[in-house]
C-alpha cells in the first residue's frame, strides 16, 4: 500500500457511518443496465419518491430538452426526453440527495456542488452529441456523478472543506487544494464510494480520470467527454465552489473524442448560466 491509499484509508475511516443507498436508488442501478426493465417499471419505482420527482419533471420541462407543452407527469416525460434519459436522471438525483444536509453551513456548498454537477452532466450531453458518440447511453449520470467524492468532504469533513475553499480562493486549482488539505482529492473518496456503492466501471473511471483523461485505460471516450463538460462549466461560472480558476484543459480528451478548440467554443457559448441554475434549482 503506497502513502497516498494509506492516507485515503485514515480519511475514510473517520466518516462514522458509510452513506448507505436508498431502496430506490438501489433499485434503479440495478435496472439501470438491465434492458429488460420496462417503462412502467422505472415510472413506479420513482413515484416512490416525490422529490426526485419533481426534479425529473424540472428537468424535463428545461428549455435545453426544447420548447412544447408543460410537462406534468412521468409518462410525458418519458415521452419527451426518452426512457433512458429518466432512468439515468432519477438514479442521479437518489444518489446526490443521500449527502443533502439543511444545516446552514453545509446547504450552501451543497447547492454549489448540486448545481455545478447537472450542469456537467447537461454539458456531456451536448459533447457527446457534437462528437457523435454515445456514451453508454449514460452522458447525463456520468456526469452527475463525476465529483461524487466533492459531497463526502463537505457532509463529513465541512472543516477542510472550508480550508480548501481557502485555498481555492487564493487562486490554487481545485485538486491541488484538495492535496494540500487532505493529501488526497475528490477523485480518490469519489473512487472509494462508488467502489463501495458498487457503481458501473464507466461512472467510477468517469469519478477518477476526469481530470486527467490521457491516463484513463478504459471508457476513455466517456472520461473525456466528462473532462470536456467540467471544463466548460468552470469556464462558465459554474464550477463546484462557484467562480474561480478553472482546471486544465487536458487537450487529450479532445482527441479522443475527433474535437477541435473551436468546437469546444462553440458549445460553451451556447450555455447560460444563469437560466441553466434557475430552471432547476429555483
Amino acid at each position: 500500500m503506497d502513502a497516498r491509499e494509506k492516507t485515503l484509508r485514515v480519511i475514510v475511516q473517520k466518516i462514522p457511518k458509510l452513506p448507505t443507498l436508498t431502496s430506490v436508488a438501489e433499485k434503479l442501478l440495478g435496472m439501470v443496465d438491465d434492458d429488460r426493465s420496462s417503462v412502467d417499471s422505472v415510472v413506479h419505482m420513482i413515484e416512490q419518491d416525490p422529490a426526485i420527482v419533481a426534479k425529473v419533471l424540472s428537468f424535463a420541462n428545461a428549455a435545453f430538452y426544447g420548447a412544447g407543452q408543460p410537462i406534468l407527469n412521468l409518462n410525458d416525460a418519458v415521452m419527451k426526453i426518452g426512457f433512458k434519459n429518466i432512468r439515468s436522471i432519477a438514479l442521479g438525483i437518489s444518489l446526490m440527495t443521500i449527502f443533502a444536509d439543511n444545516k446552514e453551513r453545509y446547504a450552501e456548498a451543497y447547492r454549489k456542488i448540486f448545481c455545478h454537477s447537472f450542469a456537467v452532466g447537461v454539458i456531456a450531453n451536448q459533447i457527446a452529441d457534437r462528437a457523435g458518440h454515445e456514451v453508454l447511453h449514460e452522458e447525463f449520470i456520468v456526469g452527475l456523478l463525476h465529483d461524487i467524492g466533492q459531497l463526502v468532504i463537505n457532509k463529513y469533513f465541512n472543516e477542510d472543506y472550508v480550508r480548501i475553499m481557502d485555498e481555492f480562493q487564493k487562486g490554487c486549482f481545485l485538486v491541488d487544494a484538495e492535496e494540500t488539505v487532505l493529501g488526497v482529492t475528490h477523485a480518490d473518496i469519489g473512487l472509494w464510494l462508488a467502489d463501495k456503492w458498487n457503481l458501473p466501471a464507466v461512472i467510477q473511471d468517469a469519478i477518477y480520470y476526469h481530470h486527467h483523461p490521457r491516463d484513463a485505460v478504459r471508457n476513455k471516450k466517456a472520461v473525456a467527454v466528462v473532462h470536456l463538460a467540467n471544463v466548460v462549466a468552470e469556464r462558465r461560472a459554474l464550477g463546484p465552489l462557484g467562480a474561480g480558476p478553472s482546471n486544465p484543459l487536458d487537450y487529450a480528451a479532445l482527441d479522443m473524442l475527433g474535437m477541435t478548440e473551436q468546437d469546444l467554443a462553440q458549445i460553451e457559448a451556447q450555455i447560460d448560466p444563469e437560466a441553466l441554475v434557475s430552471e432547476l434549482f429555483d
